[in-house]
């Protein structure tokens, strides 16, 4: 399983989503918090070629470094088809939808 990272343009309302895993930095504006997506579970479920996750494009807020952590942990836990949840870094905390 390949996973490809996909960078938003604008960033979509949280309250948008459907089943997935949201992905926000701490150190962002609450309602500013969102920096990932992984839509939907197959990857826990089935063995898909590849698994297209979302992401915004590093800033001075949430930087180059913070997004490389986040990814490097989102993969690990993805490939070893372990769902997200609660503090996967220093900053990042992870919140599956049902």
């Amino acid at each position: 399983m390949r996973i490809v990272w996909r960078e938003w343009t604008d960033v979509p309302d949280p309250l948008s989503f459907g089943h997935g895993v949201q992905f926000h930095d701490k150190k962002r504006a609450r309602d500013h918090g969102l920096i990932a997506f992984v839509e939907g579970y197959q990857w826990l479920h089935k063995n898909p070629d590849e698994v297209v996750a979302y992401c915004i494009k590093p800033d001075g807020e949430t930087t180059v470094r913070t997004i490389n952590a986040m990814k490097k942990k989102v993969e690990s836990l993805l490939l070893g088809k372990k769902v997200p949840y609660g503090m996967i870094t220093r900053r990042v905390k992870a919140w599956p939808n049902a």
